[in-house]
């Protein structure tokens, strides 16, 4: 996650060709494509419009590889939320530029996100999801096992960082050194405050003292959230599209859930958990093993805690730049707002399917 090198968009549109040969290609930046940093271009031809992008840097042809055959298993399968990237004359999905970074080009979907669903959105964007990894499933390369989930070990882990190197302990930066460090090193006191303030030690300590126990996983997503997620028009309850998997790899599946419903409804609140109820139903009818709803919230409010954390440490302690910093210090001030009630939200399901806790009093 760093802000991108200059593009050859010149050497881009001949690469193009190879998906597209003997066309004429006309690029254009897609603008607010996301935090990674990651390029990604409208590709007009006579073909009609495409999305071009590019995998993260440290992404090999293997990993890329794997999530293009999940791609392709989906649609092959019928899920048509899901366009799978285009094959070259040779077969391949994957086009490497000058620099070595793999791209791929995708069939434009069109659809608007919505990031203040309406309950029948909600319902259908689970559904629409629960097909997909009931299909995912199936994919040979990522059979379903039981094991721990890798989200709730990097929790676990980040649980005992955050003990060791609370934010109290993160460098001040001033802004007139990196506008956007010291912009984000301003809302760390605060930050701090209201993890002292909601007993959220206490919170941390349980978790960093549990085991994660077994659970089902497959393939599934771990990035999907709101601008993932195309409805047909606004307002309307047709998803469209599911975008971006480049994150996908093995899990259990309440991850997608608590990503996906975490973007739309803070999961403090009893609104929220009420109308989560009724989400999850909808994904437990096209699944065989239902959701727990205390582990997709815990996951949900957890990610808001560990999220403010890299962020912070990204930002301040590893002096990282991003795209967009509006946009970033939007995401930081929106975490932050959600902090107390996600530590709320963490000590009331902190006892789920997925982890076994050691005798502690919260």
């Amino acid at each position: 996650m760093a802000v991108p090198s200059p593009v050859d968009h010149a050497g881009l549109a001949v690469m193009c060709r190879c998906w597209l040969p003997g066309e004429a290609i006309h690029l254009t930046p897609v603008a607010g494509s996301g935090f990674s940093g990651s390029p990604v271009f409208s590709v007009e031809s006579r073909r009609g419009r495409h999305i071009l992008k590019a995998f993260p840097p440290q992404i090999s042809w293997p990993r890329a590889r794997w999530v293009h055959g999940l791609m392709h298993h989906l649609a092959a399968a019928g899920i048509e939320t899901v366009a799978p990237p285009l094959a070259t004359a040779s077969g391949e999905t994957l086009a490497s530029d000058g620099e070595g970074r793999l791209w791929e080009l995708l069939p434009f979907l069109d659809g608007t996100p919505a990031a203040g669903p309406t309950d029948e959105q909600v319902t259908a964007a689970m559904a629409a999801l629960a097909r997909l990894h009931a299909t995912a499933s199936r994919y040979p390369a990522c059979l379903p096992d039981r094991g721990p989930s890798a989200g709730i070990v990097r929790r676990i882990d980040q649980a005992r960082r955050m003990l060791e190197e609370p934010w109290s302990r993160l460098p001040s930066l001033q802004a007139a050194e990196r506008p956007l460090a010291g912009d984000v090193a301003s809302r760390v006191p605060e930050a701090a405050a209201a993890v002292e303030a909601a007993g959220g030690r206490r919170v941390l300590t349980a978790l960093a003292s549990a085991t994660p126990r077994p659970l089902p996983r497959q393939a599934v997503l771990r990035d999907i959230w709101s601008d993932h997620v195309l409805f047909d028009l606004p307002g309307k309850t047709r998803v469209a599209g599911i975008l971006d998997f480049h994150a996908a790899d093995r899990d259990t599946p309440a991850t997608d859930f608590a990503r996906l419903l975490g973007s739309w409804l803070p999961p403090a609140t009893e609104t929220a958990a009420a109308r989560w109820r009724n989400a999850l139903a909808a994904a437990d009818a096209n699944l065989s093993e239902p959701s727990s709803l205390a582990q997709v919230r815990f996951l949900a409010a957890s990610g808001v805690v560990f999220g403010l954390d890299n962020w912070f440490r990204w930002i301040v302690g590893e002096g990282r730049q991003f795209p967009g910093p509006t946009a970033v210090l939007a995401r930081v001030d929106r975490l932050l707002r959600l902090l107390p009630g996600a530590f709320e939200a963490m000590a009331e399901t902190l006892e789920n399917p997925g982890l076994t806790l050691k005798n502690c009093s919260l």
